[in-house]
């Protein structure tokens, strides 16, 4: 198509946040960021976020310590837009994505990762 342009993909970071400035946890679910995957310290007020243009991604555990994690996507007013869950890892150590890249990886407890797809994400910020 003649001027059309490429799409473009939103600002996309890997951030960190203080969990204690969010709102509560929904029902069954509780933040919880390991500092080192191999041990059970955590670190909540530097807490991993993915932000895409005007949303905040959230990797929360679960209470009955299942092998998920929720992610929870939050607006700009910190309003709960949507929510998926993953199973896979759970205790979210880090957040890796780079640009061009199909997939989030969410790398929590013992180096397990759950792979999620940008493009699933995106649907959020583009609704």
């Amino acid at each position: 198509m003649s001027g059309s342009k490429p799409f473009a993909e939103p600002p996309v970071a890997v951030v960190t946040k203080d969990a204690a400035l969010q709102p509560p946890a929904p029902k069954g679910l509780k933040y919880v960021h390991l500092t080192d995957p191999d041990t059970l310290d955590e670190d909540n007020a530097h807490y991993p976020v993915l932000t895409i243009a005007n949303y905040s991604f959230w990797a929360l555990s679960y209470d009955d310590n299942r092998e998920g994690l929720a992610i929870l996507a939050y607006d700009q007013d910190n309003k709960l837009d949507r929510q998926w869950e993953f199973t896979g890892a759970r205790y979210l150590v880090s957040i890796s994505y780079k640009p061009g890249d199909s997939n989030v990886v969410f790398i929590g407890q013992a180096g397990n990762s759950i792979a999620v797809p940008i493009s699933q994400l995106l649907q959020v910020v583009h609704a």
